[in-house]
């Protein structure tokens, strides 16, 4: 008679996930588990960023609720679109493969300090289009007047 862990395989999960140190983002998508509840999420994210005016999604959560794991499959799928084949999921799969376009991810996390919010967003977002995608990008003087 087998014993259970002959008969249950069991991976363990990772407890935290750093986003920029995902080293094997195909497993990271391809072990992503959708629940009904977030496939329903996960579809509307991705139908939502199909279209031009597209807003930007809350994702709120306990700690240890999942919210980077999350982050990191959205993210996974966004830079990496050959990614999408390995969802398990049919339908956020379906959706996933036809957003229709190439997006740039950039990601930061606000760190406690003295400068004005816009002024360090906007320093994320210059430093990475630069680094990530050597997109040259200056942020427009918000003080002017025409």
């Amino acid at each position: 008679m087998p014993k259970v862990r002959e008969l249950i395989n069991f991976e363990r999960v990772k407890d935290v996930i750093d986003i920029d140190a995902i080293s094997d983002s195909r497993s990271m998508v391809e072990k992503y588990v959708i629940t009904p509840s977030l496939e329903d999420h996960l579809v509307s994210i991705f139908n939502d960023l199909k279209r031009s005016t597209h807003k930007a999604p809350q994702i709120i959560g306990g700690y240890g609720s999942g919210k980077s794991h999350l982050l990191a499959f959205i993210i996974t799928v966004l830079k990496q679109p050959e990614m999408t084949q390995y969802i398990k999921n049919d339908n956020v799969r379906e959706i996933a493969e036809n957003l229709g376009r190439n997006y740039a991810v950039i990601h930061w996390e606000l760190q406690p300090n003295d400068v004005e919010l816009s002024a360090y967003f906007y320093d994320r977002l210059e430093l990475q289009l630069f680094e990530k995608y050597r997109i040259e990008y200056s942020v427009p003087e918000t003080n002017v007047i025409d």
